[in-house]
């Protein structure tokens, strides 16, 4: 289950980042860093289950604050 998640989140991480690019339209921005938020938590999640927790602590730290960064983003905008 894990592995599907991470998958799915790292394509809509770069279809959305290469839409980006490609156009210069950078409005889906704030929705592709959720989605590498959420492979970066499945990550980190996956690191926990196979036992190295300090890699783990550390995606799961990078996952928060991503989401942090996509609210201030969308409130403050």
């Amino acid at each position: 289950m894990l592995k599907i998640l991470k998958y799915i989140f790292g394509v809509i991480t770069v279809l959305l980042a290469g839409y980006g690019l490609l156009t210069k339209n950078f409005q889906f921005a704030p929705w592709m860093l959720v989605a590498m938020s959420g492979f970066t938590l499945v990550m980190g999640i996956s690191k926990f289950k196979e036992d190295q927790r300090g890699t783990g602590l550390n995606l799961m730290f990078a996952s928060a604050f991503g989401f942090v960064v996509v609210l201030v983003i969308l409130f403050l905008e």
